[in-house]
């Protein structure tokens, strides 16, 4: 049995797979870490814990076996990704003490974006600084972004090696990717998961004259800022909530504003990647919003079949399958 923990900054998913990748369980993304550490605890049948984590850094992009030495890493690193990272090194640990008969596997986010070309890497910093302090674009949500180009092509009845997509993962945490031939060319996420478009409490591109701007005139701290970057800003600073579902619910000035923002950050991004990739296949819409939501997915698409004959689509993504099928290799028989 290979159980798969799916970690995330607002949720908590897990999924049980027989060996041969049959699904027989799961929860429903809620807060379950409990139950899920009581299931461990009862049953010793998992022979495999696989982990998604968000950022691995410049070290791990390939699925790994976890080590103290990886722990450690992530520890270090955990600073990249704030809201992901510590959580999901709480529950390797716990799993570790609970299981330490299993195989414990961790997969990265960030793997499905590890070759994307130089000029779409590199920001427009020293060329030093990239060699020196490792900074480039990481991109996030791989996992999600990959299943669902795999899916869109098994909609289209078409090898995913010949087509063009938008990949759109809408959630707390929300990004876009341009993908074309399967691989990714360009991701809205950067060198950290707070780049890119406004999410539930992440505020997204911003200018970053602002920081230098705010700790100079006003004083704020390094702490000050970077809590409001990452939990106090998107939907939630502009509305004064971060959950989707109640903000369609709303219809109040800030509300109706902080959805203006959200849908006009998407459609951006997207006209940008028809721009890219010169030519389009699909427009693909998955994660708890994009997928649950046809009032965000019809706000995002309406109008955008000016720009030529492509298709939208709706894909329900599976993080957790798309870990199971990366550790097949590493697994120890």
């Amino acid at each position: 049995m290979v159980a798969v923990l799916n970690v995330g900054s607002a949720t908590f998913k897990w999924k049980l797979f027989e060996d041969d990748g049959a699904e027989v369980q799961k929860n429903d993304g809620e807060d379950t870490k409990e139950e899920f550490y009581a299931l461990l605890k009862e049953d010793h049948k998992f022979s495999v814990i696989a982990h998604r984590v968000v950022h691995g850094g410049v070290k791990y992009v390939e699925p790994a076996h976890i080590s103290k030495g990886l722990i450690k890493y992530l520890r270090e690193i955990s600073y990249l990704a704030p809201l992901h990272n510590p959580p999901a090194i709480d529950v390797i640990e716990e799993t570790l003490r609970i299981a330490p008969h299993a195989q414990h596997l961790a997969d990265f986010d960030t793997g499905f974006f590890r070759d994307l070309p130089i000029y779409t890497k590199l920001y427009g910093l020293p060329y030093e600084w990239h060699k020196k302090y490792n900074i480039q674009r990481f991109g996030f949500h791989g996992l999600s972004h990959e299943y669902a180009a795999h899916e869109a092509a098994k909609q289209l009845n078409r090898p995913v090696k010949m087509l063009k997509l938008i990949t759109v993962h809408l959630g707390a945490g929300s990004s876009v990717a341009a993908i074309a031939g399967g691989k990714p060319i360009d991701t809205s996420m950067g060198f950290t998961p707070l780049e890119g478009l406004m999410m539930a409490t992440r505020s997204g591109d911003i200018d970053p004259a602002i920081i230098l701007y705010l700790l100079k005139t006003h004083k704020l701290t390094v702490q000050e800022i970077d809590h409001a970057l990452h939990k106090e800003s998107g939907l939630k600073g502009i509305a004064g909530e971060e959950d989707m579902r109640t903000l369609l619910t709303r219809s109040d000035t800030r509300t109706l504003l902080a959805l203006d923002m959200f849908i006009h950050r998407i459609r951006k991004y997207i006209g940008a990647y028809m721009a890219i990739l010169g030519g389009l296949d699909a427009i693909v819409m998955t994660g708890a919003i994009g997928a649950g939501s046809e009032y965000i997915r019809n706000r995002v698409t309406v109008g955008l079949d000016i720009f030529g004959d492509f298709q939208f689509l709706k894909v329900e993504t599976n993080e957790e399958k798309m870990i199971f099928q990366h550790i097949q290799p590493c697994i120890k028989k």
